[in-house]
């Protein structure tokens, strides 16, 4: 609440809120990093520094943020997307300002997945600093490609992204596509 010019909050539940903050839910597995593609549409010769393992490099606007900055990435395969985690530490300021993700699976015909206006970053992420990302729930759709393109601005601040990580419902096994998944020919294969 406020108090005067001062801003006073109750965290409640501190040691719970602090086991979930950093970990998918158990039954997600992060998707193999190996083979990915990624492009931006600003800075695009440091785009593959978001997904190349080290969290001390990145990849940025290169400016203040706006809309319309976008950051993609091809899979390799088709994968089923049911989270996706952007790091930003220890860029602190450098978190999105409102954000639309669209997936694809033959790289033309695009459909928005998940939106969202305002990001807010949970207030215990800056007790721990190292660990900012921002969390963006997918609806378990089956992708070849994603996209993550601003929507909102800071007049300041850059968008950045150290390292870009995927999640999936699905257990991973080797050469078996995954439900609603399309098989190496292109043919929706069930389990």
């Amino acid at each position: 609440g406020e108090f005067g010019k001062t801003l006073v909050y109750e965290i409640r539940d501190w040691d719970e809120g602090g086991r979930a903050l950093r970990r998918p839910p158990p039954p997600l597995r992060e998707i193999d990093r190996r083979g990915w593609r990624a492009w931006a549409n600003v800075n695009p010769e440091a785009a593959a520094l978001a997904v190349d393992g080290d969290g001390e490099t990145r990849w940025d606007t290169a400016e203040p943020q706006r809309p319309g900055h976008h950051f993609e990435v091809d899979l390799g395969e088709v994968e089923r997307l049911d989270l996706l985690r952007l790091v930003f530490s220890p860029s602190t300021w450098d978190y999105p300002r409102g954000f639309i993700v669209q997936a694809t699976q033959d790289g033309q015909n695009w459909m928005t997945v998940s939106r969202s206006d305002e990001v807010h970053i949970d207030i215990r992420q800056y007790i721990q600093p190292k660990d900012f990302s921002v969390d963006i729930p997918l609806p378990g759709i089956c992708a070849r490609a994603f996209r993550v393109t601003i929507t909102g601005q800071d007049p300041v601040w850059y968008w950045s992204i150290h390292e870009l990580f995927a999640f999936s419902a699905e257990p991973g096994r080797p050469g078996t596509p995954g439900k609603g998944s399309l098989n190496k020919r292109g043919d929706e294969e069930a389990r």
